[in-house]
């Protein structure tokens, strides 16, 4: 009965791993779907400026699911470890956070993962994000110093397009299979647990 609870234990976050990552590739797939029927949505409208303001909001709406797929992923995977301490919130939002994460947990860096403009691009999207969804878009310094996009200024309004969501979908991807790999890579120590365990 011990063992069945120890192999019960390990199977468990892998479990919710698993459903997670599946998740994530549902959540990538309809990004990549809406992106495509941008045109669409587009010509379905007579009306020129609505129909512009509509797939700005979609663009926008899918940059930002982008970003919570990959925390949610990211999640799952650095909980399959099974650490023994809470993550905080949203943390994986933070890219400089979560590479420290899982430079804690596996020894591996984001900047270890992906080539440096890559992670560089990937910073900007990140900070876009952040204020899409707290200043409804308007640049602010901190944006500025974080993202290093000389592009804007303190009261503008960025522009995020299609090429960016499409950008960032795949970097999201590569990162996520990386982290994964890397994963993968190293010996479990709960693995090592449920087997002493089981000779005991």
């Amino acid at each position: 009965m011990q063992v069945w609870r120890d192999w019960l234990r390990l199977l468990l976050p892998c479990v919710w791993s698993q459903r997670r990552r599946h998740q994530f590739e549902q959540s990538i797939s309809g990004i990549k779907k809406t992106i495509e029927q941008l045109d669409v949505v587009k010509s379905a409208s007579p009306d020129r400026d609505a129909a512009e303001y509509t797939t700005r909001l979609l663009i926008e709406n899918c940059l930002q699911n982008a970003v919570t797929a990959f925390q949610h992923v990211m999640e799952a995977l650095h909980g399959s470890l099974k650490l023994g301490h809470q993550v905080r919130r949203n943390a994986f939002q933070n890219l400089v956070e979560g590479s420290q994460l899982w430079a804690d947990a596996i020894g591996t860096r984001y900047e270890q993962l992906l080539p440096i403009e890559r992670l560089e691009r990937l910073t900007i999207l990140f900070q876009q994000r952040h204020l899409l969804a707290h200043t409804q878009g308007i640049v602010d310094e901190d944006y500025v110093k974080k993202s290093g996009d000389s592009r804007y200024r303190a009261g503008q309004r960025i522009v995020v397009n299609s090429d960016d969501v499409s950008e960032i979908v795949s970097i999201l991807e590569q990162l996520t299979t990386s982290v994964r790999k890397a994963i993968e890579s190293i010996p479990s120590p709960t693995a090592n647990e449920a087997e002493g365990s089981s000779q005991g």
